[in-house]
């Protein structure tokens, strides 16, 4: 028989099994019966004493403060209550893969502060991962809240990626080899088709490519694989030498030259160049003919249009993310001081530095809102997220300090498959 636990042990269920009635009422001895009746009323005492505990200690909640929370700051949800898109039930148990609890997560710590971070913004998210000590947390720039939710790793060493869904959020501990699912309004449970893999951005936000073989499966973010896959030809290096489009495809580098779009339509190469940055829009390159005259030319995803954007690259660069509505592109470039950003305008060819240097991880490095109106960045190595405004290329002050994030993704509240309209008037 279980009794229900206090507050103080939510996380520890004791059990205590009498066994058979008929057992406890006999005995060698002859004395049974009254040995029964002598437990009987211990087992009440007992009971009476659990109670009385429970009725008396603090209720206070795991990981929260004792005192009552000040003005602009909710208290955590009880735990039969769910923030709106907290991504997790408050209290919930860590679920594995047959639904059984094998951990158990503290509520999530809710915090609203009253305005908006960043006034007129539509309803986005950005979800990151804490590089402290693995916690998700989760940021709404248009109403000022944020949510943290314990994931309880087994080993966090900062190093994660992370996946927002339109429901839930992957995240994954490669040091660990766990991978963990969090669903708005459920428990948190364990993806272990995913804790060894390295996924890539998918069709959609709720699907990723995960490698297997000479072959890349489309999966969803729970570990369930999906009948889409690609195929790659024999030479094509599947590491190192995949990498995601920026529009739900995968980007294949060729041993002998060449970059290639893969995914569902098929293989079909895109340049002879290389790749300075992706988006929803299409891909910026960098090609040279045979003159070894070079251009940055911006090729359209939907009809392959090609037109020449002015100016050259200095120095290598990481392939980064053009904006959602197609136009600017934040790339990470290689110098002697190390990584920097760099902030260009895809219709006059201009750039200007963003005065923050990129992260250890440049996969996670960046995020555009769904607009294309805020670039977000992490400053130095797994530094605190830094919000710029993209018409103007300055840091936005928010007024707040957020935590320091190992990864990061945006979650658009409101998804649309049309090209959003750019973000920035025309000067």
């Amino acid at each position: 028989m279980a009794y229900p636990p206090s507050d103080r042990d939510r996380d520890r269920v004791e059990i205590l099994d009498l066994g058979p009635v008929g057992a406890r009422a006999q005995g060698p001895d002859g004395d049974g019966q009254r040995q029964g009746i002598r437990r009987l009323w211990l087992f009440a005492l007992l009971i009476l004493s659990l109670l009385g505990g429970a009725l008396l200690w603090p209720r206070e909640e795991v990981g929260q403060p004792s005192a009552a929370p000040s003005a602009g700051r909710s208290a955590a949800p009880s735990p039969s209550t769910t923030a709106p898109g907290s991504g997790a039930s408050p209290g919930a148990g860590v679920q594995g893969s047959a639904g059984s609890s094998v951990a158990t997560s503290p509520p999530a710590t809710q915090i609203s502060l009253g305005r908006p971070l960043l006034p007129g913004s539509p309803p986005w998210e950005l979800v990151g991962v804490a590089a402290d000590n693995g916690d998700l947390i989760r940021v709404e720039p248009a109403t000022g809240r944020m949510v943290r939710i314990r994931l309880g790793w087994t080993v966090f060493t900062g190093e994660a990626r992370v996946f927002a869904g339109s429901d839930e959020v992957l995240v994954i501990s490669p040091a660990g080899q766990e991978a963990v699912v969090v669903e708005d309004g459920a428990p948190v449970r364990r993806a272990p088709g995913l804790a060894q893999a390295s996924p890539l951005e998918g069709v959609d936000q709720n699907h990723v490519w995960v490698p297997y073989a000479n072959r890349i499966v489309l999966t969803a973010l729970d570990g369930a694989a999906t009948r889409t896959s690609v195929a790659l030809p024999a030479m094509g290096p599947l590491h190192g030498g995949v990498s995601e489009d920026g529009g739900g495809g995968l980007l294949v580098s060729s041993p002998a030259g060449g970059v290639y779009t893969a995914g569902p339509d098929g293989i079909r190469r895109i340049s002879v160049g290389t790749v300075l940055a992706v988006g929803p829009v299409g891909w910026l390159v960098l090609e040279c003919d045979d003159r070894l005259r070079c251009a940055r030319v911006l090729i359209d995803r939907r009809d392959g249009a090609r037109r020449e954007v002015p100016g050259l690259p200095e120095g290598l660069a990481v392939p980064g993310r053009i904006s959602p509505d197609g136009a600017r592109a934040v790339i990470t470039r290689w110098t002697q001081d190390g990584q920097v950003q760099e902030l260009t305008d895809l219709s006059t060819g201009t750039s200007r530095g963003l005065g923050v240097t990129a992260a250890e991880n440049p996969e996670g490095a960046a995020a555009w809102s769904p607009d294309g109106r805020w670039l977000v960045l992490l400053r130095g190595e797994y530094g605190s997220p830094v919000v710029v405004d993209a018409c103007t290329g300055t840091p936005r002050v928010l007024g707040v300090d957020l935590p320091r994030l190992a990864a990061m993704d945006v979650r658009d509240l409101v998804p649309t498959r049309q090209r959003p309209r750019p973000a920035c008037p025309s000067r």
